[in-house]
């Protein structure tokens, strides 16, 4: 499975957890299992300074 977190970019604080069959990989990608991450605030936040910035 493939776990990644959805952030609403107008309300911040609505996030989701979605997993799904990972996507076949194509000539030349690979996958890397991860143990761990990380999501900090600035991530968001500079998601949401980019919108504000149109970009």
């Amino acid at each position: 499975m493939t776990t990644h977190v959805e952030v609403r970019r107008d309300a911040s604080t609505d996030t989701r957890i979605v997993a799904e069959p990972p996507a076949p990989l194509g000539q030349g990608e690979v996958r890397l299992k991860t143990g761990r991450f990380a999501l900090a605030a600035t991530n968001v936040a500079c998601a949401v300074a980019g919108d504000l910035a149109g970009r």
